[in-house]
């Protein structure tokens, strides 16, 4: 393999580093680990759940939501993979280490992107793709 083809896989590679998914179905508030898929459940069947990133005490993560609205989630799993708790919030200080997700019930709203200030103070920018 030519070192310009592996320079351009390298930077391919690095370029979908920073991504969040979102995929179709809603997380019970019972699921138990950060990466279990979201579940079909006909009361929200227009919901949507990203996949999960993770997120230390004290970083601040800035949701960009177009058509924000209660509906929309911030979902926090332990680093261990139990739930812990949810809010409403998109302009949120993380307050335990573990990992977060995004999701909207309805499926009105659409997440396109996400900042994550670090409390090292490194800043993270996501960017957003719709698997639905």
């Amino acid at each position: 393999m030519s070192l310009m083809r592996r320079r351009e896989m390298m930077a391919g590679q690095e370029q979908e580093e920073n991504v969040i998914y979102i995929d179709a179905g809603f997380l019970e508030q019972g699921t138990s680990t950060a990466f279990s898929d979201p579940t079909y459940n006909q009361q929200y069947k227009n919901a949507w759940s990203s996949t999960c990133i993770s997120a230390d005490a004290g970083d601040v993560i800035h949701c960009d939501f177009v058509g924000a609205s209660y509906n929309q989630r911030t979902r926090m799993y332990l680093s261990d993979g139990s739930y812990d708790s949810f809010d409403v919030v998109f302009d949120l200080t993380v307050s335990k280490t573990g990992y977060i997700r995004f999701m909207d019930i309805q499926g009105a709203g659409t997440l396109n992107g996400v900042i994550v200030n670090r409390i090292d103070g490194n800043v993270d920018i996501y960017k957003v793709i719709d698997r639905r």
